[in-house]
């Protein structure tokens, strides 16, 4: 009996000895996809449900809404991702342009001599 209780004393501490071994065990290496730029891009802009609209014609914008004699002139703004917002200009008769721009935008608003308010500069930077 003592030998049976002797035995299994050794067994154990041979157990716990090769369960507590010094030497380091690896990390399984994870088999990850790999993605370039443009593929990463496209995935995190399908996750948020945004795609980009394209590229305005900032000479255009600029001369239409530079002749136009508007009144309560307003800007509303959707961010595309990647740094572009679309903007949107509306006017009191309806008429709307837009533009898509990576940077700060510049919109003065001067009073004419009959009151009425027209867009006199728009500075736009990355068209």
């Amino acid at each position: 009996m003592i030998n049976l209780l002797v035995t299994l004393a050794v067994l154990s501490l041979l157990v716990g000895t090769l369960a507590c071994s010094p030497e380091p065990t690896h990390a399984p290496t994870l088999d990850l996809p790999a993605f370039v730029p443009e593929e990463a891009v496209a995935i995190v802009q399908s996750r948020l449900r945004t795609t980009p609209t394209g590229d305005g014609n900032c000479l255009g914008l600029v001369h239409a809404i530079g002749r136009h004699e508007v009144s309560n002139p307003s800007w509303s703004a959707e961010y595309q991702g990647r740094g572009a917002w679309e903007v949107r200009y509306h006017y009191q008769d309806n008429t709307v342009g837009w533009h898509l721009f990576e940077a700060t935008r510049s919109v003065s608003l001067i009073p004419d001599d009959n009151g009425t308010r027209y867009v006199e500069r728009l500075s736009i930077i990355g068209c």
